[in-house]
């Protein structure tokens, strides 16, 4: 409930930072899942 609050004050650079950021992390975790995936099919 705290974020619903918090967005409602970021300006729209902060939120597209905030996503940029999240953007970056999920796709390092996806790399990373990639690369798993590829060494159990191996």
């Amino acid at each position: 409930m705290g974020f619903r609050r918090r967005r409602i004050f970021m300006s729209v650079e902060e939120e597209i930072e905030m996503l940029e950021k999240a953007k970056e992390h999920l796709e390092t975790q996806l790399k990373n899942v990639n690369e798993r995936l590829e060494k159990l099919k191996a």
